[in-house]
């Protein structure tokens, strides 16, 4: 668990994370917006198709952080971040400063890329 004094700061790299990956978001879709507005030829209509499904892909990462990154949030107004959902133990400062949104311990994550491991709790 974090202490009382360490959760503005991890709010504060939370939030800064999560407007970042919003941002990224809207310049992406401006920019797909633009690759539309023209008429683009063969070659270049295929890099686009490319493209998209890049950027398809890139958006459910991009969601799926900030959807972490909101659960983090509660958690910080409830008191239980830094814990993992897996194990209950404490999730080291270190790692949650690496990547604020995490919900797992480091030894649990390997688990979890396995498919092994605790269960959540």
């Amino acid at each position: 668990m974090v202490h009382e004094q360490d959760r503005e700061k991890f709010r504060a790299l939370l939030l800064s994370k999560r407007n970042q990956l919003l941002d990224h978001r809207d310049e992406l879709g401006e920019a797909w917006r633009d690759l539309h507005e023209r008429e683009p030829e063969a070659e270049e209509r295929a890099q686009n198709e490319s493209m998209s499904r890049n950027l398809e892909s890139l958006e459910e990462k991009e969601l799926a952080v900030v959807i972490a990154i909101d659960e983090a949030l509660r958690k910080l107004q409830t008191g239980s971040y830094g814990v993992c959902t897996r194990c209950g133990e404490s999730i080291p400062e270190k790692r949650l400063e690496a990547i604020p949104w995490t919900p797992l311990c480091v030894n649990c994550a390997g688990h979890a890329e396995k498919g092994a491991g605790p269960k959540e709790q």
